[in-house]
């Protein structure tokens, strides 16, 4: 035991410094750092896909509306809504000509509900570049503007921003920091725009040049995808396009998950698609997991029955790092440290996320928006 101890510790040091490197290297887009904007305007079209969103689409749509930018349009796909998502866009759209509102035609097989919504709506749209965006997410006035700043100057053909929680539940707090050590340990945050392979991208902004996307495919070559973003970034990247993912802290803002339920429901829906929807990595994940937060608290106990110093020394070395991690990913999500100790009760969560989420995929009862996929 005191060997693999040993190896634990020095696995969550290699990871504390890794992450310490990486959130200390991303990239941000804020609009209160802004010095300039470019002159550069092409028409963009706004696409929105809301399904069941009456309780906050008003607030997403007028917050589009009050973008500045010269030409834009905002195309809304409602996604056979059962809610007054719809009668809210509509009494919107009636007062602004750059608003229009199209139904989903009956989702096809193969097809996830977003992608096929979102694919529709590029079909009516006129613009040379397209954002793409959820129908939860909060715009500042100048997103749009800043994002094609960043295009022109750093000459880029795909940009994602991450948006910022609103804030954060009890339940989100605790499993979040987890979720984001995870991401930080096994995407290259810090390096990931000029990574040669890796892409992340957040469905909440993807900014992407038309002829670019129907040159990677769109959201038809990824139509089965129920990581969506991450899959066209992918796609880009791989085609050999210029890639930008970073984060913000006002440029767009999404709602919280309002409990731990919803919170499982949102991670658990793509987490399988993280690990490409192989089992065997789901099984190593899950064995190093167990490993990596199971044997250091076993460890301390194990020092208390049988005395052992080695034992404890170790343990508490590999618990101590583990939490000052935690901290670090607190730190990122803007929430108070205190929710780092408690970060190996987030990476137990986390792992059963994932469980739930292979089981629900091969019975083909994985739920997302009333929808269930699978296998």
């Amino acid at each position: 035991m005191t060997v693999i101890l040993a190896l634990i510790a020095i696995a969550f040091l290699l990871i504390f410094v890794h992450n310490v490197k990486s959130f200390n290297n991303l990239p941000w887009l804020d609009a209160s750092e802004q010095k300039k904007t470019s002159v550069f305007c092409p028409s963009v079209s706004i696409i929105v896909a809301a399904r069941n969103e009456a309780d906050i689409i008003e607030r997403t749509l007028v917050s589009l509306q009050r973008i500045d930018y010269p030409d834009f349009e905002i195309i809304l796909i409602n996604d056979q809504s059962s809610d007054d998502t719809a009668e809210i866009a509509a009494l919107i759209a009636a007062k602004d000509s750059r608003l229009s509102i199209i139904d989903s035609e009956d989702l096809p097989s193969g097809w996830i509900g977003k992608s096929w919504a979102l694919h529709q709506g590029v079909k009516h749209a006129r613009g040379e570049w397209l954002l793409f965006t959820d129908a939860d997410c909060i715009h500042h006035p100048q997103s749009l503007r800043i994002a094609m700043t960043l295009v022109f100057d750093s000459e880029l053909d795909f940009v994602s921003i991450i948006p910022k929680l609103e804030q954060v539940n009890s339940g989100g707090k605790l499993i979040m920091p987890a979720y984001v050590t995870l991401l930080g340990t096994f995407f290259p945050l810090g390096k990931l725009n000029v990574h040669p392979k890796k892409a992340l991208a957040a469905g909440g902004f993807i900014l992407v040049k038309r002829s670019i996307y129907q040159a990677v495919g769109g959201h038809f070559a990824i139509r089965g995808s129920l990581l969506d973003d991450v899959s066209l970034a992918r796609r880009a990247k791989a085609d050999g396009y210029s890639v930008w993912t970073g984060l913000t802290r006002d440029l767009v803002a999404t709602r919280p998950y309002h409990s731990l339920k919803a919170i499982w429901v949102a991670l658990g829906r793509h987490a399988f698609d993280l690990m490409e929807r192989s089992v065997m990595r789901v099984i190593i994940f899950l064995i190093g997991l167990m490993l990596m937060v199971g044997l250091p608290m076993v460890g301390l106990v194990v020092s208390a029955v049988s005395m052992s110093l080695l034992v404890l020394i170790l343990a508490t070395v590999s618990v101590g790092v583990m939490i000052l991690v935690g901290i670090g990913s607190t730190k990122l999500l803007g929430i108070g440290w205190l929710w780092g100790l408690i970060l190996p009760i987030g990476f137990l969560l986390y792992g059963g996320i994932v469980v739930t989420a292979v089981v629900q995929f091969w019975r083909g009862k994985l739920v997302w928006s009333g929808r269930q996929y699978g296998r």
